[in-house]
């Protein structure tokens, strides 16, 4: 049994077998060949950043368009493909914040996402080991060294 890569816009999902990356984007096609619905991917400054996880093969693009906010996401099932990708994404369009993240990459774009839409400036930071998290003293979520404020709720963060 074969496993399948996966376009996941706004969560609906499509499969997909074939990436091609130009010099503009990303073109995802199926087992036949054709387009994916939305599998046209124009990686500009509509693109805020992409978000990838090695561990589960995952490249997340959060997209700011005028009046709409997204996130698409590619599962790859297949490790070679997966790293042939992300090396094409990071070597084709070295402009764009690409960060490294932790299994929890999809919460964590959603996250960014809810502030965007709220018109809220957003700083992304790459996954750090849990280690040298900071722990918030006010709500406990783990906060990044060297972050001034919680993320969730604002609250002065001790310095590490």
């Amino acid at each position: 049994m074969t496993k399948s890569n996966f376009l996941l816009i706004n969560r609906n999902p499509q499969v997909f077998e074939k990436v091609l990356v130009g010099q503009k984007g990303i073109i995802l096609q199926d087992k036949d060949g054709k387009v994916l619905d939305n599998g046209i991917l124009v990686l500009n400054d509509t693109v805020r950043a992409v978000l990838y996880c090695d561990e589960v093969r995952n490249i997340t693009f959060l997209v700011t368009k005028p009046g709409a906010y997204g996130i698409e996401t590619l599962i790859f099932a297949q490790e070679d493909l997966y790293q042939e990708v992300l090396k094409e994404i990071k070597k084709g369009f070295p402009k764009l914040e690409i960060s490294p993240q932790n299994k929890k990459l999809n919460r964590y774009a959603e996250r960014l996402m809810e502030k965007l839409r709220d018109g809220q400036e957003v700083r992304i930071v790459d996954a750090v080991k849990e280690s040298e998290m900071i722990i918030c003293p006010e709500c406990g979520v783990q906060c990044a060294p060297g972050t001034p404020y919680c993320m969730e709720c604002g609250a002065e963060l001790p310095v590490k």
